[in-house]
């Protein structure tokens, strides 16, 4: 198997590859850096400066899916859906690319081909992804160690001096393994909860309120973590419009 490329994040990870079960490649690969509009500032008595800056970098790529070899284009196409506006580590022939996480903002299908009966033979997807701030490249790594560590310790009794190790807990793995902390709630990422209704802003972080939405089921779709408005909710069965972000008091399941 020849693995092009991957998408891991906390929810798992995305593969590009070319091996006996499917055939997916890279196409029409496109990135690069941008100038922010001049930020003009001056102090009292010195002269006005422009202050530039660099734009979050962008990259893009299209994939064709083909159901050859028995591949199920269709519900590859259905299981993108839960995994746009999550952020993860992009790798190409094995390297990270760049120094951030990476947000996976949109994922079009165009060029689909159907078989008499209906059935998706082959389409061309489009993927777009945008540098991220709210989930870093450590939460990740850090998370997927957390995950492997448990699953080969099943069994294994750790030895005393780890027993009696104080260690402070880490917020951000407990919502990932779905633990929970005496009265605590932990919600997760793609887990879909209640909204309790109210207030839902721009930005995890922003005080602008996008507007005022009744309660409602909904999933989360992002995780900013130790923000104001740490969860981004989208509705899932139409009781409530939420599309933003919302305070943790909001949430319950």
């Amino acid at each position: 198997m020849a693995v092009t490329a991957t998408f891991r994040t906390t929810a798992g990870t995305k593969t590009w590859e070319v091996s006996p079960r499917k055939v997916l490649d890279i196409d029409g690969l496109s990135t690069g850096f941008e100038l922010e509009a001049d930020n003009n500032s001056a102090v009292e008595g010195s002269p006005l400066t422009n202050e530039r800056g660099l734009k979050k970098k962008q990259i893009s790529f299209s994939s064709n899916f083909h159901a050859a070899l028995g591949f199920d284009v269709r519900a590859e196409f259905d299981s993108w859906e839960t995994w746009v506006g999550l952020a993860g580590i992009l790798r190409f022939g094995g390297e990270r690319f760049g120094a951030n996480s990476w947000l996976l903002t949109g994922a079009k299908a165009t060029n689909i081909q159907t078989d008499p009966s209906g059935r998706w033979r082959s389409f061309k997807m489009a993927f777009t992804f945008e540098e991220s701030d709210d989930t870093t490249v450590d939460d990740i790594e850090e998370a997927e160690a957390a995950i492997e560590a448990a699953k080969s310790a099943v069994g294994v009794q750790p030895p005393a001096a780890f027993v009696t190790a104080k260690k402070a807990p880490n917020p951000f793995l407990a919502k990932l393994l779905k633990k929970t902390t005496g009265s605590e709630l932990i919600i997760a990422l793609g887990d879909v909860v209640r909204f309790t209704g109210g207030a839902q802003y721009t930005t995890s972080t922003g005080s602008t309120v996008i507007k005022n939405s009744a309660a409602g089921l909904a999933k989360v779709t992002k995780f900013a973590k130790s923000a104001p408005h740490p969860y981004f909710l989208v509705s899932v069965d139409g009781s409530t419009d939420v599309a933003g972000w919302v305070s943790a008091s909001q949430v319950t399941v």
